[in-house]
C-alpha cells in the first residue's frame, strides 16, 4: 500500500557512519569551471533509494519502498530501475522497514516522514485507460496528463497532496492494472492519521486510516460513463451535458459543485453501462483489506508483547524497538543494563568513556562558565538569563 517515501533524520553519528560505510558509494559534485570539489551534499544510491547527507548532518532517504523491497527479493525489470506493479502487503512493508532500518543503522522512531505515497494496484474487468479517460474532474480541477512519451494516466495536485490514476499495466507491459494513489506532499494532510515517523507505517490501525483516506479521496472524483442520452429526460440531459464538461467544474462555486456532483452521479449510476465508479470504489476497498489482512497475525503478536512487557503498539517490537543504541557513536548497547544511554566502559574499555564525555562536557563547561561569572560577583541572579544550546 505504501510506495514512495521521503524520510529525514538529523544525526552527526548516523551521517558519519553512512559516509564511512563501504557499502554506500557517496558521490560529491565538482565545480566545472574551477574544478573545486563540493563536499556537500553527498549522495548515494541504495537499490531504488537515494541517500543524501547535508553539511548540517541532515540525512535524507527517498524513493519507493515497494521497488526497494522487490529488488531485495530479486524482482526487477531489464532496466534495473525497480518495479511496483505487484502487491506490497502490510507484512512486506514491516519487513522492508525492519531490513532498511538495520542496513542504514537508523531508528525508525526518529526518522521523520516528509512525503508519503500510498495507493493500490487493482485488476478491473475493463481497460484502465478507458476508465481514466472518463474522469472529468477532481473537486474543482481538470485532470492533467501523466507520462512523457504518451499519457499513462491523469493527476491532480492540491496544496498538501497529489492524486494519481494511471494504467500501471501499460507502464510495465502487463494487462489490466489500474493504479490509484495519493501522495502527501505536506504531512499536514495526514494529521488525522497521526503518521509522523517511519515506525508509524508499521501500525496497522494507522495504515487502515490511510485506506479510508484513499477511498474518501477517490469519492471526490467526477466520473463519466457510457450513456445512451436518448434515455434521459430533458432535465437529466441538460445536467449531463453541462457536467461532462471538465471546465465547468472549475467555474462552479463550492455549493454548485456539491449539488451538481450529486445529480450527475445519480444520472451516471442509473444509466451508465460500465458502472466504472462503484466498481472501482469496491475494488479499492477490497484490495486495501487484502493488503492489510497480513497485519492480523502481527497485531496479535503485538498484543501478546503488550501483555508481557507493556510495550508500545508496533510490529517492530520483537526486534527493533527492543534495541538500544549509544546516543553518541550509535553502537548497539542492547545487551547493557536497562536505561543505558552510552557505551559501557566496563564492556568496551576506556574509549567508551568518550561517548559519555562528548554528551556531558558541553553542559559541564557551560555550568563552569556561569560559576566563574558568579564568583566575580553579580548584582542579581544571572542564571535565568542563560540558555544552554547544543
Amino acid at each position: 500500500m505504501i510506495d514512495f517515501v521521503k524520510i529525514a533524520i538529523r544525526s552527526p553519528t548516523l551521517a558519519k557512519w553512512l559516509v564511512e560505510n563501504k557499502s554506500f558509494d557517496f558521490l560529491v559534485k565538482v565545480n566545472e569551471e574551477s574544478g573545486e570539489v563540493i563536499s556537500f551534499p553527498k549522495t548515494a544510491q541504495y537499490n531504488s533509494l537515494e541517500i543524501t547527507i547535508h553539511e548540517s548532518h541532515r540525512v535524507e532517504v527517498r524513493g519507493s519502498l515497494h521497488k526497494f523491497w522487490n529488488k531485495i527479493k530479486g524482482i526487477d525489470d531489464q532496466r534495473n530501475k525497480g518495479v511496483n506493479w505487484n502487491d506490497f502487503t502490510f507484512a512486506d512493508l514491516c519487513e522492508c522497514i525492519r531490513y532498511l532500518s538495520e542496513k542504514l543503522n537508523l531508528n525508525p522512531q526518529e526518522a521523520r516522514l516528509e512525503n508519503v505515497e500510498f495507493g493500490v494496484n487493482v485488476s478491473p474487468p475493463f481497460n484502465p485507460t478507458s476508465f481514466y479517460r472518463n474522469v472529468i474532474a477532481f473537486k474543482d480541477e481538470s485532470p492533467g496528463k501523466l507520462g512523457k512519451v504518451y499519457p499513462l494516466g491523469i493527476d491532480f495536485y492540491k496544496q498538501q497532496y497529489g492524486f494519481k490514476i494511471y494504467d500501471k499495466g501499460k507502464q510495465y507491459g502487463r494487462e489490466n492494472i489500474l493504479r490509484i494513489e495519493v501522495k502527501a506532499t505536506r504531512m499536514e494532510f495526514l494529521k488525522e492519521t497521526k503518521i509522523l515517523y517511519l515506525s508509524d507505517l508499521t501500525d496497522i490501525e494507522k495504515l487502515r486510516s490511510l485506506s479510508v483516506l484513499l477511498s474518501e479521496t477517490f469519492e471526490e472524483l467526477v466520473i463519466d460513463d457510457k450513456i445512451n442520452t436518448k434515455q434521459l429526460n430533458r432535465n437529466e440531459r441538460r445536467i449531463y451535458e453541462l457536467c461532462k464538461n471538465s471546465k465547468m467544474w472549475e467555474e462552479f462555486t463550492a455549493k454548485q459543485r456539491c449539488i451538481y456532483k450529486k445529480k450527475f452521479s445519480e444520472i451516471v449510476e442509473r444509466y451508465g453501462q460500465h458502472q466504472w465508479r462503484p466498481l472501482t470504489a469496491q475494488l479499492i476497498k477490497e484490495k486495501c483489506n487484502e493488503l492489510l489482512k497480513s497485519g492480523n497475525e502481527l497485531t496479535n503478536l503485538i498484543e501478546i508483547n503488550k501483555e508481557c512487557s507493556n510495550s508500545s503498539n508496533s510490529v517492530l517490537l520483537p526486534s527493533l524497538t527492543d534495541k538500544r543504541y549509544c546516543l553518541t557513536c550509535g553502537r548497539d548497547i542492547t545487551t547493557q543494563k536497562t536505561g543505558s544511554k552510552f557505551c559501557s566502559e566496563k564492556m568496551y574499555g576506556r574509549e567508551a568513556k568518550k561517548c559519555r564525555n562528548i554528551d556531558s562536557n558541553p553542559r559541564n563547561h557551560f555550568r563552569y562558565k556561569i560559576e566563574r561569572i558568579e564568583q566575580k560577583g553579580t548584582l542579581f541572579n544571572v542564571r535565568p538569563f542563560f540558555v544552554f544550546c547544543r
